[in-house]
């Protein structure tokens, strides 16, 4: 039961991997306290803990030891040479050789010969001749190495050759797995022949027979695994009534031309020496136009009143008619002629 409630819940999106994990080790303690009651909380939870940690340290460490391993195989490129000793043939030697001018290494002949439709004449020419030469080499690597150790050491040597043969990458997992799997059971020095020996207290050689109805079962799942990728199902349409369309988003208004602009533009004045009041009047009454509409000025343009003064008391000479004393004294000219006011309005000489 636990196998499908894990499958329908990763297909659904329900959890994921790492909850899925959580919920696994949780369902395995309900069972087996509360249901089967082949452990109990206060004397073996306590003793199971301890051992479950000693064994995630170990892996641990293994981990750490094969990732100083991947890190060795960067560094010495052994996966691009692996590359080159299995896919590059005499007619790839060739390629690069009529073309080393704009091609440096025999893996770039090869990718040119896969563009070109032709074969590059190596060991591994074809992606079914790679599929039966990895499940071997997966077989051998199952039986020597752990799950853990083997994903983190293989998967970078062999990815780039998956590549060249545009082998899906889900495809690549499940050939990998199931065949670590049967490695993991093949006799005579599969891991976990020796893990159920020590756990049942019997010889390994007693588990053969055993075993052998499991490896079928994969052998076949995996010859299902070789088939070439089938196509993909048919969508089928969304379950209950449609979705209503989103609401359209709003237009945009056309700006109204009569509503008053922000930053109205200043008034330019004209200086009463060029304009005539005659011709002003006249271009008014020739052309009839509309008063221009008063826009109020922005507060940031107006000027701030200058403080106004008190008014100066009048001085005493204001009140007799005499000029101030700050003003200067009016020369008098006794030789300029006497000007007389006449009815007409004409000056007259005396």
């Amino acid at each position: 039961m636990l196998p499908v409630v894990l499958l329908v819940g990763l297909a659904k999106g329900i959890f994921n991997p790492s909850q899925a994990a959580a919920f696994t080790a949780f369902y395995v303690v309900v069972m087996e306290v509360f249901v089967y009651r082949d452990l109990t909380i206060k004397d073996d939870l306590p003793r199971i803990v301890p051992e479950s940690m000693v064994l995630v340290g170990a892996i641990f460490v293994k981990l750490c030891a094969a990732t100083v391993l991947v890190g060795y195989f960067v560094q010495a490129q052994t996966a691009d040479r692996l590359f080159e000793w299995l896919t590059c043939g005499p007619p790839a030697q060739q390629y690069l050789q009529a073309h080393s001018d704009s091609i440096g290494t025999c893996r770039e002949a090869v990718d040119a010969l896969a563009r070109a439709n032709q074969t590059a004449g190596g060991l591994i020419d074809s992606k079914l001749s790679f599929l039966i030469a990895l499940n071997f080499f997966l077989l051998l690597i199952g039986m020597l190495m752990d799950i853990f150790s083997a994903i983190v050491v293989v998967v970078p040597l062999i990815a780039g050759i998956a590549l060249h043969f545009n082998i899906n990458p889900y495809h690549l997992g499940i050939v990998f797995l199931m065949n670590l799997e049967i490695g993991y059971l093949m006799p005579p020095m599969g891991l976990n022949l020796f893990i159920a020996g020590f756990r049942f207290n019997r010889p390994v050689p007693d588990l053969y027979k055993m075993v052998l109805p499991f490896i079928g079962l994969f052998v076949g799942a995996l010859c299902g695994a070789l088939v070439p990728r089938l196509p993909p199902p048919a969508p089928r349409p969304p379950a209950g009534p449609p979705a209503h369309p989103p609401p359209a988003p709003p237009r945009a208004r056309a700006p109204d031309p009569e509503a008053p602009r922000r930053f109205p533009p200043q008034a330019t004045a004209t200086p009463r020496a060029m304009t005539s009041p005659s011709r002003t009047s006249c271009a008014a009454a020739s052309s009839p136009r509309t008063a221009p509409r008063s826009t109020p000025t922005p507060p940031w343009r107006l000027r701030p009143t200058p403080p106004q003064r008190p008014p100066t008391p009048p001085s005493p000479a204001a009140e007799f008619g005499l000029p101030p004393a700050s003003a200067p004294p009016r020369l008098l000219n006794h030789h300029a002629p006497a000007v007389h006011a006449h009815p007409a309005g004409e000056g007259q000489r005396a």
